[in-house]
């Protein structure tokens, strides 16, 4: 038996299989990191009730080994993984044991376990199979990166950042930034009308 038949035999528990390694999932997670992914969650339930889209956390596998029209290399081709957050609005490839293609957008909220595959190998994937828009989340600088797919490739879009009472203040006192505006709220690529408050994704941390 294959060293990746002997781990699947425990389905039971959390993993996802990346470069066909699998890598299993802490079974809970940083209080402050499920608030995260909770609240951003909660910003796309919201707003898509009553749409064709749907939001999942932490909850559903994309399947890599189950899309069609990519080319996938030896190493990848039964891999699958678990986004934080991701949206998918084509509900055709949306089947019982995964998501059978590219979510349009998908959030990975950093922890120290996995904040190097969530900026690395994971980000490549997610670009490779075509992922529209990819956030990555950290609590520790409570920001937001946006990455947007553009002719196939990552390019970072935007980084959005919760100020403190004290960063305003040391913004609208200092002569030398003669801009003084604060970014507050921002807009997904996929959604026009969806405003998003970066105060509503960092929500009830402190």
């Amino acid at each position: 038996m294959s060293n990746l038949a002997q781990d699947l035999r425990y389905d039971n528990r959390k993993y996802e299989i990346i470069n066909g390694n699998v890598v299993n999932m802490a079974p809970l997670a940083f209080e402050s990191h499920a608030s995260i992914a909770g609240n951003i969650y909660g910003i796309f339930y919201t707003y898509l009730k009553g749409k064709r889209c749907k939001a999942y956390i932490d909850s559903m596998y994309v399947r890599l080994d189950k899309i069609k029209n990519v080319i996938l290399s030896d190493k990848n081709k039964n891999d699958k993984l678990i986004p934080d957050v991701m949206v998918v609005c084509n509900r055709d490839i949306i089947q019982n044991d995964g998501v059978y293609g590219a979510p349009d957008l998908v959030v990975e909220v950093l922890s120290k376990s996995t904040s190097a595959r969530d900026k690395g190998i994971k980000k490549d994937l997610y670009e490779m199979i075509g992922v529209k828009e990819y956030w990555i989340v950290s609590v520790a600088e409570r920001t937001i990166e946006v990455y947007y797919l553009i002719d196939g490739k990552y390019m970072l879009y935007d980084t959005y950042h919760q100020y403190s009472e004290m960063e305003i203040e040391a913004i609208m006192d200092d002569v030398l930034t003669p801009d003084k505006t604060i970014i507050t709220e921002f807009k997904t690529s996929i959604f026009d009308d969806l405003v998003i408050k970066i105060e509503d994704i960092f929500d009830k941390l402190d």
